[in-house]
């Protein structure tokens, strides 16, 4: 497996830049389109790759072991969150706030960090948590 620049936010997990070449896209694809897709909504395999290419595609992983992502578009002076995704084993542990927690060191010129999440999604709780 191929990686990206990475931050190591602690011994164990990493939080890794996507590469558009890298066999990690596909897997965080895979998560994506899995079944967090109802919650997240759809997104082609394009959408994806886009985001891994201007580097606003952002995985943690153990091990190897892709335990969530963060994908991001950077629309005028704003960050938007458009996914926030932990795999189901991986809930639970801190993993959605160190990815968000990566996001705002790389985009430091950037006024503030926003998100886009449907409503009755019962999210509400979650965001709030970290911090939104």
């Amino acid at each position: 497996m191929s990686a990206g620049p990475y931050l190591q936010v602690s011994k164990d997990l990493e939080i890794l830049e996507v590469e558009p070449t890298d066999d990690l896209l596909r897997r965080v694809i895979d998560l994506g389109n899995g079944s967090s897709k109802q919650k997240l909504g759809f997104l082609p395999d394009q959408g994806f790759s886009d985001r891994a290419r201007k580097g606003t595609l952002l995985a943690a992983t153990q091990g190897g072991r892709l335990l969530g992502y963060v994908l991001y578009d950077l629309p005028g002076r704003d960050v938007t969150i458009r996914h926030l995704c932990v795999s189901p084993d991986a809930r639970g542990q801190g993993i959605a706030k160190r990815l968000i927690e990566a996001v705002a060191p790389r985009h430091k010129h950037r006024q503030r960090i926003d998100l886009w999440c449907r409503d009755d999604y019962g999210l509400a709780g979650m965001w709030t948590a970290l911090g939104f």
